[in-house]
């Protein structure tokens, strides 16, 4: 999907988790055998006006993150 350097892909991943977007789907622990599905919080296809809501609450979390 991106062209990211191996650690930048796994905070990537592991910020989706700890949010509750993806969820691992793999007992591998590391490495290109682990997978992941849609967690909890997996924005759902739907009207526009839920994509609306999905996309500023993901606005919110972003502003909330100040590991920049």
């Amino acid at each position: 999907m991106f062209d990211v350097q191996p650690a930048t892909a796994s905070r990537i991943l592991s910020d989706l988790v700890d949010r509750g977007i993806l969820v691992k789907t793999s007992t591998a622990q590391h490495g290109p055998s682990v997978t992941y599905g849609p967690g909890p919080k997996f924005p759902l296809k739907g009207t526009r006006q839920s994509q609306k809501h999905a996309k500023q609450q993901l606005e919110r979390d972003w502003e909330g993150n100040d590991n920049d």
